[in-house]
């Protein structure tokens, strides 16, 4: 009995000792249009707390010129709506190519956060 109850209070020490962690994550993405269409797509932005909001940095990186084209420049606004924080990623011309590849890469004060994305954009 006193080797499960000493068990149990080191449990709840090192749970005590744990810092509290923001750890922020990126979900898969959502696309919402098809291929000769403007790029339309959705990443939730989980784990984020109302203050990094204000210091978030969003940034779209491109990869190598070598292994891919890439068609034309993604645009990415960070967005609020009832199911929380996300990041709205568009084009203003319509995507020819049906494989887009890109990573996306989040600074903010608690860390930094990248995840890479391919699409694969049916046709209507």
């Amino acid at each position: 009995m006193k080797e499960k109850a000493l068990k149990c209070l080191l449990c709840f020490i090192c749970w005590c000792l744990t810092p509290a962690a923001s750890a922020l994550s990126l979900s898969q993405i959502t696309l919402n249009s098809h291929l000769n269409q403007p790029l339309d797509a959705r990443v939730e932005l989980t784990g984020l707390d109302s203050g990094d909001l204000a210091g978030l940095n969003v940034l779209i990186h491109y990869p190598d010129a070598g292994n891919y084209q890439q068609v034309m420049p993604l645009k990415h606004e960070v967005k609020e709506d009832q199911a929380g924080h996300y990041i709205h990623i568009t084009t203003t011309q319509p995507i020819k190519e049906p494989v887009v590849t890109f990573t996306l890469e989040v600074d903010w004060a608690g860390g930094r956060y990248s995840r890479e994305y391919t699409l694969l954009i049916d046709p209507e």
